[in-house]
């Protein structure tokens, strides 16, 4: 059999039997006028070559072996067509279910794609956070090395408030022990002061007697005055 006058889609070429021809068409192909696939194809064949098993009617020169050789040739194009018609069908459930499978394959494809694209954005999200979070902890790192030097400043400061404290604390207990001094001092001069005063009291005591003794002795020099007096007139 050859073919001829074919109007077909893609041919498949897949590996047949050694007894099939070398090619074969996909379901729907139109070969000879035939279309519908392997049975179409199949039954074109032996209506060809006749309803019964008798064969088709042939010309009464080809002798008495004409009906023995029409079913031989029968049987032999059914031989040829048989594993030719299994394989055709074979391949139609094949093509069926790879079509069914890539029809699941484009669906999560399809959905794998639209994971993709939110799990694109949700990345691109995370990006834009990334870059928002780097820049707040470039500030936050600017801020604490400012707080740092800040830190370290108040540490310089606080030793040396510390050291003017020691030093006022010296100042003060040193300053105590003046004011202790002083106090004793004082306590000191009340004592001598307290003498003098006492001297004082007795030296007024004193000048007393000594007016009064000196008035004595006045009234003493008036009289004695008197009676020199008296004598050198008498």
């Amino acid at each position: 059999l050859k073919p001829c006058c074919v109007e077909r889609q893609p041919v498949f070429h897949l590996p047949l039997p050694a007894s099939s021809p070398g090619w074969f068409e996909p379901p729907g192909t139109v070969i000879m006028g035939y279309s519908g696939g392997a049975n179409a194809i199949a039954d074109s064949i032996i209506a060809s070559v006749g309803d019964n098993d008798d064969g088709p009617a042939l010309s009464q020169n080809l002798g008495e072996g004409a009906g023995s050789m029409a079913s031989l040739v029968q049987k032999a194009l059914v031989n040829i067509v048989a594993p030719l018609l299994q394989r055709l069908g074979d391949l139609e459930e094949t093509s069926a279910l790879h079509k069914r499978e890539l029809k699941v394959a484009h669906e999560k494809a399809d959905s794998a794609a639209q994971r993709i694209g939110l799990h694109d954005r949700s990345i691109s999200a995370i990006e834009s956070d990334l870059i928002r979070t780097k820049s707040d902890l470039k500030r936050a790192h600017e801020l604490i090395c400012e707080a740092s030097e800040h830190h370290s400043s108040l540490d310089n400061d606080h030793e040396i408030t510390r050291a003017i404290a020691n030093r006022l604390d010296s100042g003060h207990k040193s300053m105590g022990s003046l004011l202790a001094d002083q106090q004793r001092l004082h306590e000191d001069l009340e004592g001598r002061c307290r003498q003098v005063q006492q001297g004082l009291s007795e030296t007024n005591t004193a000048h007393i007697s000594i007016n009064d003794r000196l008035q004595e002795l006045r009234t003493r020099l008036d009289g004695l005055n008197d009676r020199h007096l008296d004598l050198v007139k008498s």
